[in-house]
Parts: C-alpha cells; sequence; structure tokens
C-alpha cells in the first residue's frame, strides 16, 4: 500500500505540478521529525544550531490552476525567529530514515495480521 501511495503522488505531482524526480516525501518526513527524539540515536536531523522559524501560509487569494488568478495563496513563508518557532531541518540521515520507514511498515503489517487473526479465527 505504501508504494501504491508513493507511485500515485508521484505520477500526480508529475502531472500536476511537472515535479518528476521522485515521489514527494513531506509528509513522512515531517512525522519523523516530530518522533525524531522517540528514534534518536537512530535517525538524526540537522536544524542548523537549533535555528527556529516562524511559518505562515498565504490563504487571500482564488484557488485556481491559473498562476494569474492564484496570486500567492497556499505560499508558505518562513521567518527567522529569534525566539519560539518551528524547526526546518536541512538534511537527514536518508539510509537511517528508510530503514526507520521499513520497519514501521514491518511492525504494522506484523500488527495488522495479528488484529485480522484475532477476527478470523
Amino acid at each position: 500500500m505504501f508504494h501504491d501511495l508513493l507511485l500515485y503522488f508521484a505520477h500526480t505531482y508529475s502531472e500536476v505540478y511537472g515535479i518528476t524526480e521522485g515521489p514527494p516525501l513531506h509528509d513522512p518526513i515531517a512525522v519523523a521529525v516530530l518522533l525524531e527524539p522517540l528514534m534518536s540515536p537512530l535517525m538524526r536531523f540537522a536544524d542548523n544550531g537549533g535555528e527556529r522559524w516562524h511559518v505562515r501560509v498565504v490563504t487571500d487569494g482564488l484557488h485556481s490552476r491559473h498562476d494569474e488568478e492564484r496570486g500567492q495563496v497556499g505560499r508558505t513563508v518562513v521567518t527567522k525567529s529569534d525566539h519560539g518557532g518551528v524547526r526546518i531541518p536541512r538534511s537527514m540521515q536518508v539510509e537511517s530514515f528508510w530503514r526507520q520507514i521499513g520497519r514501521c511498515l514491518e511492525e504494522a503489517e506484523r500488527d495488522l495480521g495479528f488484529v485480522a487473526s484475532l477476527r478470523h479465527p
């Protein structure tokens, strides 16, 4: 299922946005960043020594496929913060990331198999 989802989004990003360099991984990476404290030292993200950012998404404008109609709606704007804000990792340990994804998928399949066996003895 995970593989099929990656292929679906890769195709959609290619067709709709012209992004052709692999499937988008922003959601799995965002979750991994949130879970990093639980996975350390298995995986680390570099955040330029603790930089923090304020993030704003432009919501004013029309939802349209045409740039001239849409304007900046949906654009993410970040500004550096001297206090508070969020981390924006600049790099990660790619092999560790995929190893963790694989481990999580294996555990999910094992758990789903266990639940299915309870339903259908």
